[in-house]
């Protein structure tokens, strides 16, 4: 569970960290409007597009693809160059009741752990991009608890400080409260040590005056005041600086972002400025101009000593002031060309946001689409485990393995890479420890429920490798090493063909492998168990990584010594590769020793390989400019191709030099 926690976050970082990207884009294109379109663009409008940065960069969804199509000159196809095959015994795998009884004797039986006790301990493993999951969730977590600590802790200070304002002030912010229609006034206090007036609080917005302020203004200049800050709760900028917490949290390692923040409260400022101008008209604008002078002049006698986050406020630094000044006292255009330059400006900003354009070779953008996968709901997958839970809890295994397959088929439908790590051996320990008491006639009862079940889905290749798993975890905790042994057996011999991109993290096999070479050293001793793993290393074309951990720690409990993993480690040695056929995938197209060639020329030679189940097809890249969908989209035909051709297994070998 806590592996496939940290695989979600991963995947859910590689998404955000796409966005992020993209993101840096929009800020790029957002000042280039900005400079662009000058006084051009109302203040309101310059704002807005902030919004959408905020949208992409919490919404990792896209429009629709744009592809470019783009053809080559047509070459004669190329045979495909395949390595030398390699030089091994049969394929065949050792019969489920193998003679190893007949070579030994065997020993009275011992009691093992759950082989689900093994696979526990191996799911605390964890690589390195759970790390990187871990890490980005971590950082996520500080941003947020930072912020919020320090806005809460602001706040309770101001509080404890803060004084009742003057009765005329008061009466003021009901007038203007009033004027702008909103239902609830917001708590009005004054305080010492402000820099500014500002606004605080999302739910329960609070402004807070200087004293210093409240004791040189006039009751026009406070009106002006009370006006700007009612007009941010009005508008709920502070519930737009929350967001851009939120937003900033996920995207916490954009160093773009943190610095774009300044920015986005300049904005921020002018456009309140603008409503408030708006309502109070253009004749009074040199007098509010005024009051953001005198404000500002007031507010310079005292040091700013709180940088408080998720507040809005009149005059922060004098400079701004400056700035602001400036901006309001441009020449506005008409409403006709602000509306042309606002519209043009969000529309162009959404485009860059969301759409994705490619360029793909003409004869890919010929071939049919690829299923899509179905997208897996956290609920759905959190629903189906707490029916498993409860199955196994009630000592139903058949529904909880239902359940758990149910889970399976959810996450191969969505091609999730790591639906092979569901293992219906965990559902055994869940209920040996809800029943301690399971007698040996119970245990036998549920291996023949376990036999019918594996008989009902015999044409489902999900199901076997794990019912067969299943079964051999019972007859180990029944003592019977033997008959858990060809359970063994028999799950390794319906484990599906490997097809993965990493098998060392996707592919459960070497793990069973190792668990049947424990139950061999169980029975028959440590030399038998090596002389297995090797013979499984040498024949078996799906055990393509050797997971030592299960050996090295075995090995210090017989007292061995880490010496003997290294002789194993020599014995087993590097594996004998299968035959390649290496395809590159370029910005113009597919290509095999730098020849273009479409994908039916592809199958079509792979079709007339005599032995294809002794053959790998590798695809691997020219250039990280490649996109991401183009890259989707090969895989899932090799992949096709290894399927109904019926090759070992698809590897995609990354960025590779040259041609091909």
């Amino acid at each position: 569970m806590i592996i496939e926690l940290f695989t979600s976050a991963f995947q859910a970082l590689t998404l955000f960290a796409g966005v992020s990207l993209q993101a840096a884009l929009c800020v790029a294109l957002i000042l280039a409007l900005h400079r662009a379109l000058g006084a051009r663009l109302p203040a309101r409008w310059r704002y807005a597009l902030w919004g959408v940065l905020l949208v992409r960069l919490l919404v990792p969804l896209n429009l629709p693809p744009v592809l470019i199509p783009v053809s080559w000159a047509d070459a004669p196809p190329s045979a495909l160059t395949i390595t030398e095959p390699r030089t091994m015994s049969s394929r065949a795998m050792p019969p489920v009741r193998s003679d190893a009884r007949e070579m030994a004797p065997v020993q009275a039986p011992v009691p093992m752990a759950p082989a689900a006790a093994q696979a526990d301990a191996r799911s605390l493993i964890v690589h390195w991009r759970e790390m990187l999951a871990a890490a980005w969730l971590l950082g996520a977590a500080a941003v947020i608890v930072w912020t919020w600590g320090r806005h809460r802790r602001s706040i309770h200070q101001l509080r404890a400080e803060a004084k009742p304002p003057p009765s005329w002030v008061a009466d003021l912010a009901g007038d203007v409260r009033r004027e702008l229609g909103l239902a609830r006034a917001p708590a009005l206090w004054v305080a010492d040590g402000l820099p500014s007036p500002v606004l605080m609080g999302a739910l329960r917005p609070t402004i807070f005056l200087p004293r210093g302020l409240v004791a040189h203004t006039s009751a026009e200049q406070m009106r002006f005041i009370l006006l700007h800050e009612l007009c941010h709760v009005r508008a709920r900028d502070i519930w737009f600086s929350w967001v851009w917490v939120v937003a900033l949290s996920l995207h916490w390692f954009n160093p773009l972002l943190w610095m774009v923040g300044a920015r986005i409260a300049r904005d921020r400022e002018l456009a309140c400025d603008e409503r408030v101008l708006r309502r109070i008209g253009p004749t009074k604008k040199t007098d509010y101009c005024a009051v953001l002078l005198h404000a500002a002049a007031q507010c310079t006698r005292v040091q700013p000593s709180r940088a408080v986050p998720g507040l809005a406020g009149i005059a922060e630094r004098t400079h701004e002031i400056e700035r602001r000044l400036l901006m309001l006292n441009r020449r506005e255009m008409n409403s006709l060309s602000a509306r042309m330059a606002a519209w043009g400006s969000a529309v162009l900003l959404v485009a860059v946001s969301f759409a994705q354009v490619g360029i793909v070779s003409a004869a890919e953008s010929r071939l049919p689409e690829p299923a899509q996968p179905v997208e897996i709901s956290v609920s759905d997958e959190m629903r189906l485990a707490e029916m498993r839970n409860a199955s196994a809890d009630a000592g139903d295994l058949i529904a909880a393995c239902e359940a758990e397959m149910r889970r399976v088929a959810l996450r191969g439908e969505s091609g999730h890479t790591y639906k092979d790590k569901i293992d219906l051996a965990d559902i055994y320990s869940r209920v040996r420890a809800a029943h301690p008491e399971l007698t040996t006639e119970r245990k036998e009862a549920m291996l023949h429920s376990l036999h019918a079940y594996a008989d009902q889905h015999s044409d489902d290749p999900d199901y076997g490798w794990r019912v067969w798993h299943l079964c051999a975890a019972i007859a180990a905790d029944m003592g019977d090493a033997q008959r858990a042994r060809d359970y063994m057996e028999q799950s390794l011999a319906d484990y599906p063909r490997v097809r993965y991109s990493s098998p060392s993290q996707q592919s459960k096999f070497q793990h069973l492998v190792n668990e049947a070479g424990m139950l061999m050293w169980d029975e028959y001793g440590v030399e038998r168990a090596e002389d297995y793993l090797a013979q499984k290393w040498a024949q078996d074309h799906r055990f393509v990584y050797f997971f030592d951990s299960p050996w090295r720690r075995r090995y210090l409990e017989e007292g061995l010594g880490p010496e003997r993993l290294e002789t194993l480690k020599d014995r087993l040695g590097e594996k004998s590769p299968l035959r390649r056929i290496a395809l590159l995938l370029t910005p113009e197209g597919l290509l095999h020793e730098g020849t273009p060639v479409a994908w039916e020329d592809v199958a079509a030679r792979l079709a007339a390989i005599e032995d294809p189940e002794n053959c790998i097809l590798e695809l691997g890249i020219t250039t990280d400019l490649i996109t991401v969908r183009a890259l989707d989209a090969a895989q899932a035909h090799a992949m096709n191709l290894v399927d109904e051709i019926g090759l070992d297994h698809f590897s995609y070998i990354g960025v590779q030099a040259g041609n091909g």
